[in-house]
């Protein structure tokens, strides 16, 4: 069974080695989707965003739900396959089981999501960068 995690119960404060900077934009959600009920667009359009790099929990429900959003509102995305992972609720499948079907499903489908892992998203950044 799948466990939310709601403001201030264990498990949903954000952890040390990604603590936030006071110049840093929190957006707070509480559905899968980071643009659902959120400020998250208004944001976005504001910083002239046109790409998104997703990396969260869960790949089969969080991530799906935001790339899809994103996709329909014409952003380009990005999901870094090794910053995700899924949770299974059919006992067939494996957690990695459904983490790759839904990668496969999120890059093939209508939502053209670039699949890339952490250091290839790096040497590439280097690269526009230099």
């Amino acid at each position: 069974m799948l466990e939310l995690v709601f403001i201030g119960t264990k498990g949903w404060e954000i952890i040390e080695e990604v603590k936030h900077r006071k110049e840093d934009i929190i957006i707070r959600k509480d559905r899968f989707s980071a643009f659902f009920n959120t400020n998250l667009e208004n944001v976005l359009k504001d910083l002239k965003v046109d790409t998104l790099i997703l990396c969260e929990i869960l790949t089969n429900n969080c991530v799906r739900a935001t790339a899809e959003d994103a996709y329909y509102r014409n952003y380009k995305l990005i999901l870094v396959s090794d910053c995700c992972g899924a949770t299974s609720y059919v006992k067939e499948y494996t957690h990695e089981e459904v983490h790759r079907f839904t990668l496969e499903e999120l890059k093939e489908r209508t939502y053209k999501t670039k699949v890339v892992k952490l250091n290839s998203l790096f040497r590439s950044i280097e690269k526009d960068v230099r």
